[in-house]
């Protein structure tokens, strides 16, 4: 994500919930754009409360009582620009780039009204054309586990820096194709986060985009390779927004890897747009008319990336991640963990649907942290259509079945457990019976909870688990029909 005043762009959203919701129309926000006055370009000072951390070539400014989160990000960052320069051909500017880290969403949004005038007021992270700083918030709260493999907050803060990093030394850089900015920005991320190597098979941040554009391939969703090349990313449906972003950096990393035999051909290109001339024909046009001619064929090559995407996708961890966040441990335990006050969710893909007589089973460690409740989905059919069962680690515990259906959640059943049944950082297997009609909760061996549909069979969906404010950590999940 990256923007000055009165650009064109929007960025990659961190959701906070399933997508879709706290987006703000992209005709909106292109309206605003253009009604800013020269005030609003005027930066704003960071916090009082915040500290600094340097390295040779990053600087950066961070909440009190962050600095180990700070200075790891620091080190980070210093490797992830020397890689990005390496591959640009580019020195590293003498004057460091600034990122400032912010503990609210409020702080954020004040330092941001301050440089855009509110354009990018909802992505919680951009890069400022004009400074080349990056705003962002800590994500997805201040109490991030230690000890996991990187997520959301790793991912946008290498890609924010790829931004940075190319408006300082590419003054057409604003002027880019939207795929080309975007796509480069997430795949130099990728290679930070897997030092120098393609890591999409161990970060769900980036694998997730290999089932959503396979996802939207099947659906027919998917956004041709031709309409790419000239369309922008800024889209009023925030779904179709991250899915362009997500082919984007799919064709880049098809185009870069080195298995493909077109990565000389695809950083000559890069390297070309760079330097093609302003103050005439739009880049956009420039960029498209030289891809063409490098690569002529444009359905043999959208064919060559699908049967890419498809060899990579059994490789990525199977799962798809509507409301973030999903870290990986190192013993394979998955760390779902929720913005303050909002859901998280990931959908399995493997096996991607459970029929109407199913069994879900999972150890389950639910963290001392918010609402303390982790959640298990199933018979999910859409947003507006699911059933899930909350295991709730507080004083009692409890655990509820609940069915969303037109986008609001209603209890079905709750059942308030004896003392020790759930407790925090206690892991607990958990065993989730669906026949037909009936569910049935079992904790360790103890029934939990029953009920039965009185109206109609529950039926089968996609399945998942999650959390809602707070932190769970699942291990040896599985799913099977019978």
């Amino acid at each position: 994500m990256h923007g000055r005043t009165g650009s064109r762009r929007s960025l990659r959203v961190g959701f906070r919930q399933l997508a879709g919701a706290r987006l703000a129309a992209a005709a909106a926000l292109c309206a605003a754009a253009g009604l800013l006055s020269a005030a609003s370009a005027q930066v704003a000072a960071p916090p009082a409360s915040s500290e600094t951390a340097r390295s040779q070539y990053l600087e950066v400014h961070f909440p009190a009582g962050q600095r180990p989160l700070a200075e790891r990000l620091l080190r980070e960052g210093e490797r992830a620009l020397q890689l990005y320069a390496r591959y640009l051909d580019q020195r590293l500017p003498r004057e460091r780039l600034r990122c400032f880290l912010y503990a609210t969403e409020a702080e954020y949004q004040a330092a941001e009204a301050a440089r855009t005038g509110g354009i990018f007021k909802t992505n919680l992270a951009f890069t400022h054309a004009a400074t080349s700083e990056v705003h962002m918030v800590i994500q997805p709260r201040l109490e991030r586990l230690a000890g996991t493999g990187p997520g959301m907050l790793e991912g946008l803060f290498a890609h924010e820096l790829a931004h940075a990093l190319q408006y300082r030394v590419f003054p057409s850089y604003d002027e880019f194709p939207d795929w080309l900015s975007e796509g480069m920005a997430e795949l130099f991320a990728e290679r930070a986060l897997g030092d120098s190597r393609h890591c999409a098979a161990q970060v769900p941040w980036f694998g997730v985009r290999v089932h959503e554009v396979l996802e939207a391939l099947d659906e027919g969703r998917f956004v041709p390779v031709e309409r790419l090349l000239t369309e922008g990313l800024v889209e009023q449906d925030p779904a179709l927004r991250d899915l362009k972003y997500g082919e984007a950096w799919a064709l880049c990393r098809f185009l870069d890897d080195p298995v493909n035999g077109e990565q000389t051909r695809f950083r000559d290109f890069v390297l070309e747009v760079a330097r093609m001339p302003r103050g005439g024909r739009p880049l956009v046009e420039q960029a498209r008319e030289r891809f063409l001619a490098l690569w002529p064929d444009v359905i043999r090559l959208e064919r060559r990336l699908i049967a890419y995407l498809r060899e990579l996708a059994p490789q990525c961890p199977p799962w798809q991640v509507p409301g973030r966040e999903l870290r990986l441990l190192p013993d394979g335990g998955l760390v779902c963990e929720s913005f303050p006050g909002n859901a998280m969710m990931a959908l399995s893909t493997a096996p991607r649907r459970l029929g109407g007589v199913a069994r879900i089973e999972a150890e389950v460690m639910i963290a001392p942290l918010g609402h303390r409740q982790a959640d298990v989905f199933f018979a999910y059919r859409g947003p507006l259509d699911a059933y899930k069962v909350a295991f709730g680690a507080g004083n009692p515990p409890f655990v509820t079945l609940m069915r969303n259906q037109g986008g609001r959640w209603q209890s079905l059943r709750n059942e308030n457990l004896p003392p020790g049944t759930l407790q925090p950082e206690q892991p607990v297997r958990i065993t989730i019976d669906i026949d037909v009609a009936r569910v049935a909760v079992r904790v360790g061996e103890r029934p939990v909870l029953r009920y039965t549909a009185e109206a109609s069979a529950i039926g089968g969906g996609r399945w998942g688990i999650g959390c809602y404010d707070g932190r769970a950590i699942f291990r040896q999940v599985s799913g099977r029909s019978y």
